[in-house]
């Protein structure tokens, strides 16, 4: 369903306070309104997406991040700012407070601003204080951006089970509706309370012409490139590939391999300081830090395989990375705890997750077996069109769910 599709609502009257991510929401605006939905990535941006909707719906909003540089901008129909959550010290008391402190901040911006509809991010706040809104007659609605716990991997305890509980009541009485990123995130929607079929599905969005001329890579080249992107985060299994890669390099060496790893964030310091303690490893792994559009799509064009290597710590929702190993035509290799879309396990290999020994079994299959190789290749080049449909995109599903 594209949003031109939906018949006026009168959204003259609707005023949407969007509680988005720790992107830069502010910088993404001023891209959109220069007319640049894409910004440094290969995808169109969520802000983006979410000003398309309320651009095309009437609709006033003010979007709030927590990205760390704070900023604000004003027009006619938006407000978007980004707002930083305050540093209270450390321990798990500190955490929750300064997860009630942010609720309350935004709590407070959405009755100023007299919201009728809030939509929130996961990772936002503890979803059950969104119940107090919602009983002051504001419709609440829920992003999926992550799962609520790692698939298969709920790892309980008092505190968490009281919280899960909680959330639980509110995704029953008091959610209005939902969109994820994937399947999953609609699955646990529906375990923690939510109306399965008032959740919305929606997919990464790219523009076809970036995509253009990108051939499967020959199997047995030269040197075959190992490509990781995403951020440099241990929970997201960037120690993990290391692990790996220094296990393929060990036990089979006739395998001519190089790692690249494209993204910042704290787990770098770790890799850096394994890579200066050992030269031979220095050699074969290039860091490149974060790339911009253009130099993401070079690291694509010389990869042979692109790992998701997410470990059982993260809420993994569906990285973007796979949509992009997707349409540049490379096969994958991903931990089991990647939620997968329509098609994508047979476009991948998938690997128990923690496993650095699993995960480098799978890229020694991919890169030393040309046939499964072009298997995969020929299944990846059949996923591709539906992240081009707009249809499928995060504006989309929010005009079919926001009443």
């Amino acid at each position: 369903m594209k949003t031109s599709d939906v018949p006026p609502r009168a959204p003259s009257t609707w005023k949407i306070l969007f509680a988005v991510g720790p992107g830069d929401t502010v910088g993404s605006f001023d891209e959109w309104t220069q007319g640049e939905s894409r910004g440094a990535s290969a995808s169109l941006t969520y802000t983006a997406l979410t000003l398309d909707f309320c651009r095309e719906s009437g609709a006033q909003g003010w979007l709030i991040s927590s990205c760390e540089r704070r900023d604000i901008r004003h027009s006619e129909q938006f407000v978007v700012e980004n707002r930083p959550k305050v540093s209270v010290g450390g321990g798990a008391l500190a955490y929750h407070w300064q997860q009630f402190r942010y609720f309350a901040s935004l709590a407070k911006s959405a009755s100023d601003y007299g919201a009728t509809h809030i939509v929130v991010d996961t990772g936002t706040t503890h979803w059950f204080w969104w119940s107090i809104l919602a009983l002051r007659g504001t419709k609440i609605y829920a992003n999926f951006h992550n799962t609520y716990y790692t698939i298969g991997h709920w790892r309980g305890s008092m505190i968490r089970n009281a919280i899960r509980q909680l959330d639980g009541w509110f995704f029953h009485r008091f959610c209005d509706g939902a969109v994820g990123v994937s399947q999953e995130c609609r699955k646990q929607f529906a375990e923690l309370g939510g109306a399965y079929e008032r959740c919305v599905v929606y997919n990464a969005i790219f523009r076809r012409e970036d995509f253009i001329g990108f051939a499967p890579q020959a199997p047995y080249a030269e040197l075959q490139r190992i490509v990781y992107v995403g951020r440099m985060e241990s929970d997201k299994g960037v120690i993990d590939l290391l692990d790996a890669f220094e296990l393929l390099r060990s036990r089979h060496p006739t395998l001519n391999v190089a790692l690249d790893y494209c993204g910042e964030g704290p787990a770098i310091a770790d890799v850096r300081q394994r890579l200066e303690a050992s030269p031979a490893l220095k050699a074969r792994v290039t860091l490149h830090g974060q790339l911009k559009r253009q130099g993401l799509l070079a690291a694509y064009r010389a990869a042979h395989v692109v790992v998701v290597p997410t470990t059982s710590r993260f809420m993994e929702g569906f990285p973007k990375v796979c949509a992009e190993a997707i349409l540049t035509r490379r096969p994958l290799v991903i931990s089991d705890a990647v939620p997968t879309i329509d098609g994508l396990a047979e476009a991948a290999m998938v690997y128990r997750c923690d496993q650095p020994e699993d995960l480098m079994q799978g890229l020694v299959a991919l890169l030393s077996d040309p046939a499964l190789y072009a298997v995969k290749v020929e299944r990846a080049s059949a996923l591709g069109d539906r992240f081009f449909d707009e249809r499928n995109s995060m504006s989309a599903a929010l005009a079919a769910v926001v009443r």
